[in-house]
């Protein structure tokens, strides 16, 4: 938060309804300070963040848009993919795209999934699935 009022960027939380999900606290602590972190760091001044919660066929969909600097396609899957490839945030801060792919992991790891779309100089979203609850392993 302290970047995004140094920033002075909005963030705009929306949700439906209360959504009751069960499951690993620290992973989702990590990948939504995550995404919300890199929402900062490529957004522009005075920009926003919106941030949005939905549930669907017992997964909550949750999806985390800029308005910032965006990420070309390529380099959009190189990141996501091979979690290759850094691009500089809007204050020159350093961004290698590690986190995004510890992201990923967490994702996968709690039985969701992760998309993301990009334009240029536009922003980008990101959003996850995740199942309403944990799935033990047998």
């Amino acid at each position: 938060m302290p970047l995004a009022k140094l920033k002075n960027i909005k963030i705009n939380v929306k949700a439906h309804s209360s959504i009751s999900v069960e499951t690993d606290r620290m992973a989702s602590s990590l990948i939504l300070r995550n995404l919300i972190s890199n929402a900062i760091k490529y957004s522009h001044h005075d920009s926003k963040i919106d941030i949005k919660y939905i549930e669907d066929k017992g997964h909550v969909i949750t999806k985390v848009h800029d308005y910032g600097i965006g990420i070309a396609p390529d380099k959009l899957q190189k990141i996501l993919i091979k979690g290759d490839g850094s691009i500089l945030g809007t204050n020159n801060e350093y961004g290698a795209g590690l986190g995004l792919r510890m992201v990923i992991k967490y994702v996968t790891g709690i039985g969701g999934t992760i998309d993301a779309e990009s334009v240029e100089k536009e922003g980008s979203t990101f959003t996850l699935s995740v199942p309403l609850k944990l799935k033990r392993p047998d």
